[in-house]
């Protein structure tokens, strides 16, 4: 994937996470993309939003069939019900499960995280992530309990 500024890997990795980051904080007040909160276009929405600046996102996602799509769907019609029902366990659970799709060609782990800032200040959930944690993941390995902050 080609980086659209040019850089270097060393000074790609600032540079992307600090327009990422700056990102992240505007969710607040742009969280929305005309389109259903628990769908894939709402996530590959939000990958866009995150990464556009930065990488040709020539493919937005890599699910490789409808068997993948409709068990991502099936996860994002769980998360909706878990939502409503407010049970932060089951909602982080399937985020985390949502994040081992891999669904992006970049990004995974910073969309699971706005996402999951999304919803908690959409549904005004009581779970204390903080998107600007610095989390190293890989395609093995993701949790969420690094990415929430101490309740005092």
């Amino acid at each position: 994937m080609k980086n659209k500024l040019g850089l270097c890997y060393y000074k790609m990795v600032d540079i992307e996470k600090k327009i990422v980051n700056m990102k992240l904080n505007l969710l607040d007040e742009t969280f929305t993309f005309n389109c259903d909160l628990f769908t894939l276009d709402y996530l590959t929405n939000l990958n866009k939003f995150l990464f556009e600046d930065i990488y040709k996102l020539e493919n937005e996602t890599t699910l490789k069939n409808q068997i993948e799509l409709d068990y991502l769907n099936s996860l994002l019609k769980e998360l909706k019900c878990a939502v409503k029902k407010q049970k932060i366990n089951e909602i982080l659970s399937l985020i985390e499960e949502i994040w081992h799709r891999q669904i992006f060609t970049v990004g995974n782990t910073r969309t699971m995280i706005a996402y999951l800032k999304v919803i908690k200040d959409s549904f005004l959930l009581d779970i204390p992530v903080d998107v600007n944690t610095n989390i190293e993941s890989n395609p093995k390995m993701f949790k969420l309990k690094y990415m929430l902050t101490k309740k005092g």
